[in-house]
């Protein structure tokens, strides 16, 4: 990579991104494929470079893909481009991942059955409860008894 980065040509800016797709709409099952959101982020940036300067652009990159030392999945990116990139170039990029995220969700959840409302929905926290036997009680407070309570249904699948 440092080879890459000593032969680039001269005006090369390089820039350190970060991708990362919510993990509470895009990704709570964590099995977006990240590697190709990221492509398709720098292929968006390409094609809004190319029809701004009305030549084809097409970038060399970098990337890493970290799932391992946070419950937010992301990637690093190391981006080579021809100049400064400003606001509108960049929220080409973030609309390119975004869009391949959804994109991937609703393919997702189409072959899980999940409906858009469904996979929008914050799940309700669920308790692991054991499984009732006959007529357990459980004991609340020192001296009270209660019957066992129900086991709740998914949040998702209502089971």
């Amino acid at each position: 990579m440092y080879t890459r980065i000593d032969e680039s040509m001269k005006g090369t800016h390089f820039y350190r991104l970060k991708l990362s797709t919510d993990p509470k709409k895009e990704d709570w099952d964590k099995a977006l494929n990240q590697q190709e959101i990221a492509k398709e982020a720098i292929r968006a940036l390409e094609r809004h470079l190319s029809e701004e300067r009305g030549v084809t652009i097409q970038l060399d990159f970098v990337a890493a893909l970290h799932d391992d030392h946070t419950n937010i999945r992301h990637v690093h990116i190391l981006a080579f481009t021809p100049g400064k990139l400003n606001r509108p170039q960049l929220q080409a990029l973030k609309a390119g991942a975004t869009a391949e995220a959804l994109e991937q969700r609703e393919a997702r959840d189409k072959a899980l059955g999940i409906g858009r409302a469904q996979t929008f929905e914050r799940p309700q926290p669920v308790q692991q409860l054991p499984q009732r036997t006959g007529t357990d009680q459980v004991f609340t407070k020192p001296g009270t008894l209660r019957a066992f309570p129900e086991a709740p249904d998914c949040p998702r699948c209502d089971t």
